[in-house]
């Protein structure tokens, strides 16, 4: 569990989170799961103002590092 996530991004798997969404809502919680990001480490989720569930969610392993940057993209331009 991290204690002091570094904020830093990751890639996570979209149907991974989307079972966070799936707990929170079975738990009646409302509002999506707050992700803590912390680079190529395990992520603390949780929900806000509900302190009765936590989880780890894993990034991709080594897709943040070796994806090439490909700039802004230019469809996108001013």
């Amino acid at each position: 569990m991290p204690a002091a996530p570094s904020g830093e991004p990751a890639n996570f798997i979209p149907e991974q989170l989307m079972a966070f969404a799936r707990a929170g809502k079975a738990l009646g919680v409302k509002g999506a799961p707050i992700v803590r990001q912390n680079g190529n480490a395990g992520a603390l989720v949780h929900f806000y103002a509900y302190d009765h569930f936590i989880g780890v969610l894993m990034p991709t392993s080594g897709f943040t590092d070796k994806r090439p940057d490909l700039g802004f993209p230019t469809w996108a331009g001013e």
